[in-house]
């Protein structure tokens, strides 16, 4: 299953911030990509679900079991290298890893393991993205 991030349900802007769509790097998919902005040197690491702009999706998880979550990114830098992802009512959880200045995919948590959610019914289930930390 892929979900492209700027075909999201809706978003919800904190602290002044919000996920915008761009085109200024090369070797995006689809239409563009999402950056939260302004970007102001602000590192979330404790209460990025409160703080930090959110991406929210709904997903159509047609069979149960252990999904590993991957996600294609751009850090502008070594302290933007993360997003918080969470999935209906389970925690969120840190998805880090990102190499600076440069597209890349990760899967990594803050853990040092790989990022998973367990769907333990099939259907449409809400998801949220947000930026976990950002400089």
């Amino acid at each position: 299953m892929v979900v492209e991030a700027e075909r999201f349900t809706y978003q919800i802007g904190h602290s002044n911030r919000t996920w915008l769509t761009q085109t200024v790097l090369a070797d995006y998919n689809d239409t563009g990509y999402l950056s939260a902005l302004p970007d102001t040197g602000q590192i979330f690491t404790t209460v990025y679900t409160t703080t930090s702009p959110e991406l929210l999706y709904t997903i159509n998880f047609t069979t149960t079991g252990t999904y590993y979550v991957w996600l294609r990114g751009y850090a502008p830098n070594a302290a933007g290298d993360s997003v918080y992802v969470t999935l209906e009512d389970q925690p969120a959880a840190v998805l880090t890893g990102l190499p600076p200045r440069q597209w890349a995919w990760a899967n990594d948590s803050s853990q040092d393991h790989r990022l998973t959610f367990e769907v333990t019914e099939p259907g449409n289930i809400p998801c949220s993205y947000g930026s976990g930390k950002m400089a």
